[in-house]
């Protein structure tokens, strides 16, 4: 158990270390926004009737762009990605510990490689524009076309950019942060349930006051059978909550628990 609470203490520190990054960046952001809307025709300290909103959106788009490609989020999440060694140090203590195996460096190697292009997918310029850059020009369109107070919008805009949740940005990349250390542990541990053939998982990690049904249940249980498996998914979908969409026998060392869930299903042999 405390290894595993290690690992989760080795993710969150990593989380905190790439989320102050991007709260950074979005103050960047809001601040250049700002300074483009006050170059803008205002009537009455509103936003004029005669202002065109695909030119103040344009300009806008021009700088929150300019600020995204010159800033460091894209280092940041390949650091990120970099400091899994110490994720690795940890699963390998693990896997010796519960199993008194070594972990193949091809089996490490493989899900680096894997996990550093689907992250990178992740931060790229399309997704950009749909999680960050479209709620904050339909913000803008909204206020320009109506002709709202320039003190109203960039109140509205700090919220939506660097305050509500921590930011719109920093909830994102918070989200493709944890994606990427959950899927990066799980593809480890289901390789190395084929590699090893094992039958049986370990569900382990801490329980807090709102833990799901499922996760109190499992960790109760602790080993899993595989021949045990699809009736326990099956009851967590009756019963439980937060359970992903389509967990399987199959994925189901990825999934764990459901969303965000901080629980590790360890492979292991009985």
């Amino acid at each position: 158990m405390e290894l595993v609470d290690k690992n989760i203490a080795i993710g969150e520190r990593l989380e905190r270390r790439l989320s102050k990054s991007v709260i950074e960046v979005q103050n960047e952001i809001y601040e250049a926004v700002k300074k483009v809307l006050d170059k803008f025709q205002l009537q009455d300290g509103r936003f004029s009737p005669d202002q065109n909103p695909t030119k103040v959106l344009a300009a806008i788009n021009k700088a929150i762009r300019k600020i995204i490609s010159t800033s460091s989020l894209k280092t940041e999440f390949t650091n990120f990605i970099d400091d899994f060694d110490q994720i690795d140090k940890n699963l390998q203590a693990i896997h010796s510990d519960f199993n008194g195996i070594k972990i193949p460096s091809t089996i490490l190697t493989s899900a680096r490689e894997f996990q550093m292009d689907y992250t990178v997918n992740n931060l790229r310029q399309a997704n950009i524009n749909l999680k960050f850059l479209a709620p904050v020009k339909q913000l803008l369109f909204s206020r320009v076309v109506f002709g709202s107070g320039i003190l109203e919008t960039t109140q509205q805009l700090r919220k939506m950019i660097t305050e509500t949740g921590g930011g719109i940005l920093a909830r994102w990349s918070g989200q493709v942060a944890r994606d990427a250390l959950s899927m990066y542990q799980g593809t480890i541990n289901q390789q190395i349930k084929v590699h090893f053939d094992f039958n049986a998982v370990r569900y382990v990690g801490p329980l807090v006051v709102d833990s799901r049904p499922q996760c109190v249940r499992w960790t109760d249980k602790d080993i899993i059978l595989d021949s045990e498996l699809a009736s326990e998914i099956k009851w967590a979908y009756k019963n439980g909550s937060g359970m992903i969409a389509d967990t399987t026998v199959l994925n189901f060392i990825l999934n764990r628990g459901g969303y965000n869930c901080k629980h590790e299903a360890i492979p292991t042999r009985v």
